[in-house]
């Protein structure tokens, strides 16, 4: 008979930072939609438009629940945590 067990997953805490100058957190619009993550930003000034966007798709091990952002000078920092996942098997 086999029997499985979840062992203590480790978890980590993760980071990505994405260089978005000129840009202020009202401009940044973030969408999560399963693992993948879209940044989009838009800022019109004196006529003129400009526009990034950026999707990020995440392994199957991130908790996109724990998904939280800030932005300071320029820089979005997005922190997370994953967790290895793993499980042991004993035989009895």
């Amino acid at each position: 008979t086999l029997s499985s067990s979840s062992a203590a997953s480790d978890v980590y805490k993760r980071q990505v930072m994405v260089s978005l100058p000129g840009f202020s957190k009202k401009d940044i619009n973030l969408e999560v939609e399963g693992s993948i993550l879209t940044i989009s930003a838009q800022e019109k000034e004196d006529g003129f438009t400009k526009a990034f966007t950026k999707q990020f798709r995440f392994p199957n091990t991130t908790d996109m629940d724990s998904l939280s952002a800030t932005m300071k000078d320029g820089i979005l920092t997005l922190s997370f945590t994953s967790s290895d996942n793993k499980k042991t098997i004993s035989i009895k």
